[in-house]
């Protein structure tokens, strides 16, 4: 599910951005992610999937905002 692949992604930028700060294992925990998978993910970097739906995001926010955000779902 898109939504739990993003969800993963920002958690496990969350924890690189907080390395100096706490352990690894210790947000890996707490962020309920497996420590293998964040340094998978450190190692290969966003997967394709995620970087085409952040592009989509990007474009459907750049609509939102020149229609004056006066746009839905249905127009867009």
């Amino acid at each position: 599910d898109w939504h739990l692949l993003r969800e993963r992604q920002e958690k496990y930028r969350f924890i690189k951005q907080h390395l100096m700060k706490f352990p690894v294992e210790t947000m890996c925990k707490i962020l309920k992610v497996s420590k293998s998978g964040y340094y998978h993910w450190l190692q290969t970097g966003p997967s394709k999937l995620w970087i085409e739906n952040q592009k989509i995001s990007s474009l459907v926010k750049t609509i939102f905002k020149d229609s004056h955000e006066s746009y839905g779902a249905p127009r867009m």
